[in-house]
């Protein structure tokens, strides 16, 4: 939430120091290539957990007839 973070006006009146990079320390690795696709997946996982029943099979004979042919072959 943007409440939580620090405004423009303290970051710009209280600069933090830049310590020099550790060279015995790994750099962290990234926790996702790209954080909105993290995001959308763990929203397409909470939606899967919450899918409704699947949708009941069409009510028209004929297409029900394709259906069946074509999952038979």
């Amino acid at each position: 939430p943007v409440a939580s973070l620090p405004s423009f006006e303290s970051l710009r009146l209280e600069p933090q120091p830049v310590s020099p990079p550790d060279e015995s320390v790994a750099p962290e690795a990234p926790l996702a290539a790209d954080p909105v696709d993290a995001l959308t997946s763990g929203e397409l996982a909470l939606l899967r957990a919450r899918a409704p029943e699947p949708l009941p099979r069409d009510p028209d004979p004929v297409l029900n007839g394709l259906a069946e042919m074509i999952v038979r072959s």
